[in-house]
């Protein structure tokens, strides 16, 4: 399990709401297939940013507040589809691999379209069991 330090305040810009935001519709998980050290670029998460209910300023980027999330191979990490997180710098000469999965609520289109992304000829042999997931 990746460790991430709760008790810092930091200075992110990513500070709570002070009116209603819109609740978690999205969880990613991203399984860690190598060590995630701060050395190859662990991915880079904003603590309590989901429960800012805004994005991230671009033109602000490089003074918010970020912790790595740092776990050896087999980890995952689990996060609120609204934190704000991304991949920290390689500054190894090795990959760091990982698998990254999203889940969202049936009503919001995910990120994947697989029935229009697959060639014709698979879905034509596809089951009906195939089809009804896709």
């Amino acid at each position: 399990m990746a460790i991430l330090d709760r008790t810092d305040q930091g200075a992110s810009e990513a500070t709570i709401a002070e009116h209603p935001i819109q609740p978690c519709m999205q969880a990613n998980v991203l399984w860690m297939l190598s060590d995630f050290t701060e050395a190859n670029g662990a991915t880079r998460v904003t603590p309590r940013s989901h429960w800012s209910g805004k994005q991230p300023d671009p033109a602000a980027s490089d003074n918010i507040e970020t912790v790595a999330a740092v776990a050896p191979a087999g980890s995952a990490l689990v996060l609120d589809g609204r934190t704000w997180h991304g991949a920290g710098i390689n500054q190894t000469n090795h990959s760091r691999a990982a698998l990254a999965t999203s889940y969202c609520v049936p009503q919001l289109r995910p990120m994947e379209n697989y029935s229009l992304g697959s060639l014709p000829a698979v879905l034509a042999d596809a089951s009906p069991a195939l089809l009804t997931r896709l």
